[in-house]
């Protein structure tokens, strides 16, 4: 006959991490039962138990409780008391000995009494405590799912309203950080510093730096990039739709090594989810991008990201990269050969279009002399991301940053890298432009890389700096005389 344990109440505490239930046992008979101790139940975690199981006739010696200890840490963490009947040939000396996997001899089935009381019926039970544990590891999974599943339920909700196409494309395609999360800038004379939480009211301020609040926390107690940030320069460029945007420009460190700028400058576009403060938090960031490929670089914020003002659209951002740009030009007196654009998710999209322009109006400049175009997880355009077809041959009037048109325009030498594990954007998405490029090198797939995981593959960098160093001679221009008519300004760090 099975035996009957009647719980009273169910309680929880929390005491050095640890949680158990308490209970009041009603047994006619405890020399049937024995406590099984599976690895080793230390005299402070006994106490503890004794001082919260409500009963008075309480004999642990004689009490049908199995008690696993899956880690004994200093914060006895993971601690779980479960009832069993007492089995000899589940638990039996053999087993304890060699220290193997014990059958757990029942588990507790709950049953309600009409007097409110809920009885527990002990069942047979045949699971490891691995598989115990697999099956509570599994519950978290479901949970994980469950909280997965609202969270896209909410995030299509707000795509969907108002059923706007304009609107909703709009917002399937943007995704800005939070507000002065990541970064704010910091301005003005020594005895009267400021702090400034968007581009436009820091434009009459001097010797503005940027602010990372998440270097304070310890995972970045030892990182570098207080000291890399002494390295960058901060610009406020106002585009044609008069947003003011915040743009970086980091010198590489082996132009402080060799006293002299470097031979080309990296215009860096982002992806749709980041800001400046954010790619300065990545591994690499933007000054390890720079050092590593030897190059100066330039990064901004679209209209509307970061401390950017603004609101962003397809268009806007066009002109946002086109604006940085023609500033790299004219103010940092950069030549149109000395720029290599690098675009990165929807990056791709913002640096194949200025790369297949004819002319830049501002400037009238020739867009295709630029020296060369990396392209990190492309897509063809947006609509056919969300339609799952990179290869569809209409487009959509509704269809924003539709590479897949402009692709043959751009004639300076481009490499294309993806991630073969890519469940964002699928790698043909890469294969249909590359065979759409004029002047494409042999791309880069990389097997165990997905969409986001890419940009932080040691693997994908070495293949961009090859391109780089032999392609286009980077490593052989270091050694020649100096053709820039970039200035160099050394800080003496």
């Amino acid at each position: 006959m099975a035996t009957q344990v009647s719980i009273k109440k169910f309680r929880s505490f929390f005491s050095q991490s640890i949680i158990f239930e308490s209970i009041i046992i009603e047994l006619q008979d405890f020399n049937k039962f024995s406590l099984s101790l599976q690895n080793g139940l230390s005299n402070e975690f006994e106490q503890i138990l004794k001082s919260h199981v409500e009963t008075d006739y309480l004999d642990l010696k004689n009490m049908p409780i199995s008690i696993s200890e899956r880690s004994m840490s200093e914060s006895m963490s993971s601690i779980s008391a479960q009832l069993i009947s007492f089995d000899t040939k589940a638990i039996n000396n053999k087993d304890q000995n060699n220290n193997k996997e014990i059958t757990l001899g029942s588990f507790i089935s709950p049953l309600k009494e009409p007097n409110g009381i809920c009885a527990c019926v002990a069942k047979p039970n045949h699971q490891t405590e691995e598989e115990l544990a697999k099956v509570e590891r599994d519950e978290m999974t479901a949970w994980r799912r469950l909280l997965d599943t609202l969270k896209w339920t909410t995030k299509v909700c707000y795509v969907l309203c108002p059923p706007v196409p304009s609107l909703m494309i709009q917002k399937a395609a943007f995704h800005p950080p939070k507000h002065c999360h990541y970064y704010f800038l910091i301005g003005g004379k020594a005895n009267n510093r400021q702090h400034f939480r968007d581009a436009k009211s820091a434009r009459e301020s001097t010797d503005l730096t940027i602010c990372l609040p998440h270097l304070l926390l310890p995972k970045f107690k030892n990182s570098d990039v207080a000291d890399q940030l002494l390295r960058i320069e901060v610009h406020l460029i106002t585009s044609a739709n008069d947003d003011t945007m915040v743009a970086l420009y980091v010198r590489c460190e082996k132009s402080y090594q060799c006293k002299k700028s470097a031979p080309y400058v990296i215009l860096f576009a982002q992806p749709n989810s980041s800001d400046l403060g954010s790619c300065m938090l990545t591994d690499p960031n933007l000054v390890d991008i720079a050092d590593f490929l030897q190059c100066d670089l330039m990064a901004f914020d679209y209209s509307g990201f970061g401390l950017s003002t603004g609101t962003p659209t397809e268009k806007s951002v066009y002109q946002n990269m086109e604006t940085v740009y023609h500033y790299l030009i004219e103010e940092m007196r950069a030549q149109p050969n000395e720029i290599i654009l690098i675009g990165f998710s929807m990056g791709t999209a913002v640096a194949i279009h200025l790369a297949s322009r004819e002319k830049v109006p501002l400037s009238q400049l020739f867009i295709h002399e630029v020296a060369g175009l990396v392209l990190i997880a492309p897509f063809t355009s947006l609509l056919r991301v969300l339609g799952r077809k990179p290869d569809s041959k209409r487009t959509c009037c509704l269809d924003q940053f539709s590479s897949i048109d402009k692709v043959s325009k751009v004639h300076c030498r481009t490499l294309i890298c993806h991630g073969v594990k890519d469940a964002i954007v699928s790698i043909n998405h890469s294969i249909v432009l590359q065979k759409r490029l004029p002047n494409a090198t042999k791309p880069f797939y990389l097997d165990e890389a997905t969409h986001q995981g890419i940009y932080c593959e040691r693997k994908m960098w070495n293949r961009v700096q090859q391109f780089l160093f032999h392609e286009l001679d980077n490593s052989r221009k270091w050694n020649e005389p100096v053709k820039t008519k970039r200035a160099f300004i050394d800080y003496n760090f």
